[in-house]
């Protein structure tokens, strides 16, 4: 038979590890499989506490060529961002809820899933990092 003060401390012990376990899986969950692009799922993303950034246009403007290609090389380098495209063409309700007049239409989303900032222009890698530096999405170094 234990003593009571050693059955205490073995209570205590396992509430602390059930606890850390459940700390271990929440700050787990804002990690989204990424696609071969590097993008992630943009209702998926929304739904995170990271910032997103999402390009919404067509998969054969020239314009939204160029910020594929942008996101492409952005999204290994800054993982602490959510880098999304959404095609009108297959997602149409797009087109209504984010008011979309042209395209590429490129929308920053802060941490709570708010609409912060919108490009909608042409893009370059260096108008995204300076825009993610702006907003707090990256480190200013």
């Amino acid at each position: 038979m234990l003593p009571k003060w050693i059955k205490l401390l073995l209570c205590l012990l396992m509430i602390v590890s059930i606890s850390s376990c459940k700390d271990i899986a929440s700050k787990g969950s804002n990690t989204l499989k990424r696609d071969t692009d590097g993008l992630v799922d943009f209702e998926l993303a929304l739904q995170s506490s990271i910032p997103v950034i999402v390009k919404i246009g067509l998969d054969n403007c020239v314009g939204c060529e160029i910020a594929n290609e942008v996101f492409k090389t952005l999204s290994p380098k800054y993982t602490e961002v959510y880098f999304c495209k959404v095609d009108i063409i297959k997602d149409r309700q797009a087109i209504k809820d984010y008011n979309i007049k042209q395209v590429p239409t490129i929308i920053f989303f802060d941490t709570k899933g708010r609409q912060v900032y919108r490009i909608e222009d042409i893009i370059d890698e260096e108008m995204i990092i300076e825009k993610m530096k702006e907003l707090s999405f990256i480190g200013v170094n």
